[in-house]
């Protein structure tokens, strides 16, 4: 069972998120690259994972979509693109980093958090427990 063309998958992990009947795991592939498996045993076919499912559901931005960029000249030495992180964090913002352990994981800073200075270029793994 598929939910889009291994090609297009970005590994977002949204259709396991979504699944209520959480069938879907994100495996990796030969070159450690996540793509969703589903258990055929448990999927009832409700059809929400290819609903969310951004490759198959491009979304245009809306053109009213402000960004937004910063500089911290305190740590963007030891960071990359900036020490936006870091900078976030300590404005009391919810920031969101990978940090550099075993399971690559993606977690809520809480405060400054050294551990999300640096590329790192791995795909995060994002927890849905």
């Amino acid at each position: 069972m598929k939910i889009c063309p291994q090609d297009k998958c970005f590994g977002c992990g949204a259709c396991a998120a979504v699944c209520p009947q959480k069938c879907i795991s994100l495996r990796g592939d030969a070159l450690a690259v996540l793509h969703p498996c589903i258990d055929p045993d448990s999927c009832i076919d409700c059809g929400l994972c290819h609903k969310v499912c951004p490759a198959i559901n491009p979304q245009e931005l809306h053109p009213s979509l402000a960004g937004y960029a910063a500089k911290d000249a305190h740590s963007h030495i030891q960071s990359a693109s900036g020490g936006i992180a870091a900078l976030l964090a300590r404005s009391h913002a919810h920031s969101f980093g990978t940090l550099w352990n075993k399971d690559f994981e993606a977690v809520v800073a809480e405060g400054e958090e050294a551990a999300f200075r640096g590329s790192k270029y791995v795909q995060s793994i994002i927890s849905t427990e």
